[in-house]
């Protein structure tokens, strides 16, 4: 008798399933719901899963989908108008105790309103200040119409800039 190799997963001889990683990342980052709770709902449960080791799967699983999100942002820069934001996100400060301010960007498509092709996707980003020189990085190359709210400190790389209240 022979038995088949198992197939690979996303954490080499761990034990999480891909649909296991899906749903920590999920609650963590869509549903808001940080690894310590989910700690204490899994306790609940009668499951000890370490929020260390959750936060391990969280990291690897951002790893692994990198190459997506790069293909993703290179997919909306071919668009021709984008809308741009930021928004602050409280981060933790490793050794501090304290939280240090971070700004998750933004850069959604949807062109459904105008009857455009694309499907609706967006990209977020996140970076430590708000200089304008974190959304010239990531903008480098599009040359299209870009939404923005204003902020004098983020002036257009190369595309055509058009203030949301407009």
């Amino acid at each position: 008798m022979l038995q088949a190799a198992t197939p690979a997963g996303l954490i080499d001889g761990g034990l999480p399933t891909e649909g296991t990683l899906a749903h920590v990342v999920v609650a963590k980052c869509a549903d808001h719901l940080p690894l310590y709770r989910q700690s204490q709902i899994y306790a609940r449960g009668g499951v000890d899963l370490d929020r260390s080791t959750r936060a391990t799967w969280c990291g690897r699983v951002g790893l692994d989908l990198a190459p997506v999100i790069d293909r993703m942002l290179v997919h909306l820069k071919r668009s021709k108008r984008l809308f741009v934001d930021e928004t602050r996100a409280p981060a933790l400060d490793p050794g501090d105790g304290k939280t240090k301010t971070g700004y998750l960007g933004a850069l959604p498509r949807d062109q459904r309103g105008w009857k455009g092709g694309d499907p609706p996707a967006v990209v977020f980003t996140y970076a430590l200040g708000r200089s304008g020189s974190h959304a010239m990085n990531i903008l480098r190359a599009y040359d299209g119409i870009q939404k923005v709210d204003g902020y004098a400190g983020c002036p257009p790389p190369q595309g055509r800039a058009a203030d949301i209240s407009d």
